[in-house]
């Protein structure tokens, strides 16, 4: 038997109809599959930071993690912030200078900048228990991380 394409046409095999059911049909699952796709890009999107972001004048999207998240206040421990820039399609941009702050513990750069789309630096926590909230400002948005500091256990 003889394989068909859905938008091939044989005379006196189904014609017409048969051709507009298979184009129907190939339509519908290339819109299925084209649906499916975008759902998953935007999804991944979504899913690449687990931290607060925000969008800057230049369109980069600035996201700020700390991990660990939860130090104790023995002013010693210490955690890395990390801060992602990307442009409006996705990619991670060089060279952006990021301002951070803290409003307890410190940090071991203030003025970092990007390579790669990443900048990092070291929280060191303080001796205050509490919620530290870690600010980056890249152009005119600023992002807050925050980090928990837990109270030091007694040996």
């Amino acid at each position: 038997s003889m394989t068909r394409s859905p938008w091939t046409r044989y005379k006196g095999q189904g014609g017409g109809e048969e051709v507009e059911r298979a184009a129907k049909r190939t339509k519908k699952a290339s819109w299925i599959i084209a649906g499916t796709v975008l759902a998953g890009l935007l999804t991944s999107c979504a899913n690449t930071s687990s931290g607060p972001t925000g969008t800057s004048v230049s369109g980069y999207d600035v996201a700020v993690r700390v991990i660990p998240d939860t130090v104790p206040a023995d002013s010693a421990s210490q955690a890395t912030v990390r801060v992602e820039v990307r442009d409006a399609y996705g990619n991670f941009v060089s060279g952006a200078s990021v301002v951070l702050t803290a409003t307890m513990g410190t940090l071991g750069g203030s003025s970092v900048t990007t390579t790669n789309g990443v900048a990092t630096t070291t929280f060191t926590s303080g001796s205050k228990t509490g919620t530290g909230q870690i600010a980056a400002t890249v152009e005119n948005v600023t992002v807050v991380g925050k980090v928990s500091l837990t109270a030091v256990k007694s040996k």
